[in-house]
């Protein structure tokens, strides 16, 4: 529905990206609204841990956005080509991607889509989360700012239990679905994988799920106490918040002592197709 192309800016002579909505898909009133919210959010934040949007405007009845340029790779993209991750580079990416997600809260919005897909590895080695489609509100105690959609939206293997239930959520729910994608990373494999969206979506809010142990042999222990806690039912038992959990995050990493490079130059080459995500990847 959508794509992305590199483009330059013709004041500054810069390179961004301009997403659009292709119009010969025919997207829906509902694809043009939600287009036109991720691109209002993301240009709130101005952090090296969260894709920037410049602008965003309709050109020719024809939406987009202008957002900054990042050379690299998704993280679904990376998990497909190397499989399983390594326990040190799973907490690199976990730590960085929750640094971008507590300026999100501390803004007073939740992303609420967190999942390898929405995450990007740039050639240098930072860690940036994008794709603000389904962010929303927080008001300040703690449920989100207008009324819970009815319908159930997000990819099912990482929603958090609240979502399913139509509970209010809050930063614990971004923290239960990055440690869904850590989870994927460690084991290959996400928390809950059986049975048809819905099914895996009724198991996310019910079924107790294994510790990352349990498929995970030689994982320190440090590390396992934490995705087992960020993957808690009850929010009340996660990480209380962005602060704690990016504490518990360093710790482990610096528990593991391993010092990771996510740079290009570090990682075994894309094919053609990944490479250059901003040359017309499509949503």
């Amino acid at each position: 529905m959508a794509a992305v192309y590199r483009a330059e800016d013709t004041e500054s002579g810069e390179e961004v990206a301009v997403k659009i909505l292709n119009p010969v898909e025919h997207p829906s009133e509902a694809d043009q609204t939600e287009f036109v919210h991720e691109a209002a959010v993301g240009e709130l934040f101005d952090h090296p841990h969260l894709v920037k949007v410049y602008t965003h405007g309709v050109d020719s009845g024809t939406p987009y956005m202008v957002m900054e340029l990042v050379e690299g790779q998704r993280l679904d993209q990376r998990m497909e080509a190397v499989g399983k991750m390594s326990e040190a580079m799973t907490l690199e990416i976990a730590y960085q991607s929750a640094l971008g997600l507590q300026e999100m809260h501390r803004q007073g919005m939740v992303h609420a889509d967190i999942k390898p897909k929405n995450i990007l590895i740039s050639d240098d080695g930072v860690v940036k989360v994008f794709d603000f489609g389904l962010a929303r509100s927080i008001s300040r105690n703690g449920a989100p700012d207008g009324d819970m959609p009815e319908e159930i939206v997000g990819t099912p293997w990482y929603l958090p239990p609240e979502r399913i239930e139509h509970q209010p959520e809050d930063e614990r729910s971004d923290q239960y679905s990055l440690g869904a994608t850590m989870f994927h990373m460690l084991a290959g494999r996400p928390p809950i994988e059986e049975g048809t969206a819905g099914e895996v979506a009724l198991k996310q809010a019910r079924q107790p799920l294994l510790t990352i142990k349990a498929y995970v042999k030689g994982i320190s222990q440090p590390t396992g106490d934490l995705v087992t806690r960020m993957l808690k039912k009850e929010p009340g038992k996660r990480f209380a918040s962005d602060a704690e959990l990016i504490a518990a995050l360093k710790a482990a990493r610096e528990h593991v002592g391993q010092s990771v490079d996510l740079s290009r130059s570090q990682r075994r080459a894309p094919s053609k197709k990944r490479r250059g995500w901003m040359r017309g990847w499509r949503k």
